[in-house]
């Protein structure tokens, strides 16, 4: 697939924040970024995962597609993602996480990215939480999800190496599907456009508007609400990433 745009400022010339798009971030305490640069209606499921994973400590970022249809025009490439504001939380982290959506049917998460040691590590965590795991070879079927590019944005953190993760669209549909149903309980509408929306109305009851205008960085911590902890099959997988983070962060993954 061919981007519409080839860098953010073209995409930004052409399409408007708030209503075709939208972009959350916040710092976290740590020196680890997890970000979802094709969120929302981009790649499904991919900000709230990686939200998820993110959690109180690391530093969180997503992009999101907003539009009732051709979110797929939002698309940039991991190798040309050039937006001010993931690149400043890129740089001010030591390793990131980038996760994405693939289009493949099976519930599988093909890991990639130049930091072999931490993804071999959150390989191991999956399996052992019983999610199927691929780690993409460069002669394999799915050498298109490595991640291996220096210029992968996952890539362009103080390490100069990261881990990408694509998330099959049938795992995706999994790990949100409790996600959903709480979220569907609460009286608000169904299907994909209805449960994003309800996830930022149930922001803003938190006293939270996600669609206003963020502080600068340079002003510091960026708040956003508490979430409650996952539950289900999402909750499976925050934890069996969340501790591989732990165990590479402590030296336990092997190099």
């Amino acid at each position: 697939m061919t981007d519409k745009y080839s860098c953010f400022e073209h995409l930004s010339a052409n399409e408007s924040r708030g209503a075709d798009y939208e972009i959350v971030r916040r710092l976290g305490i740590s020196e680890i970024a997890v970000i979802g640069i094709h969120g929302g209606g981009i790649e499904p499921g991919t900000s709230e995962i990686a939200e998820a994973v993110a959690g109180p400590d690391h530093s969180f970022y997503t992009l999101k597609g907003l539009k009732e249809e051709a979110n797929k025009d939002l698309h940039i490439t991991s190798t040309k993602f050039d937006e001010p504001e993931a690149r400043e939380i890129v740089r001010r982290s030591k390793t990131v996480i980038s996760i994405h959506g693939c289009s493949e049917a099976e519930e599988i998460v093909f890991l990639g990215g130049l930091d072999t040691a931490l993804s071999r590590c959150i390989e191991e965590k999956l399996k052992q939480a019983g999610f199927k795991t691929s780690l993409t070879k460069k002669d394999g079927k799915f050498r298109r999800l490595r991640g291996r590019n220096k210029r992968n944005i996952c890539n362009r953190c103080g390490r100069g190496m990261g881990v990408q993760l694509e998330i099959s669209k049938g795992l995706r549909a999994r790990l949100l599907r409790h996600e959903d149903t709480e979220t569907r309980r609460r009286g608000e509408k169904t299907g994909a456009e209805g449960v994003g929306a309800a996830r930022e109305r149930a922001w803003q009851e938190d006293g939270v508007n996600p669609s206003g205008p963020p502080p600068m960085l340079g002003q510091g911590v960026v708040s956003m609400p508490r979430r409650r902890f996952p539950s289900g099959a999402l909750a499976d997988f925050v934890r069996a990433v969340r501790e591989a983070i732990e165990e590479y962060r402590s030296g336990k993954c092997g190099a």
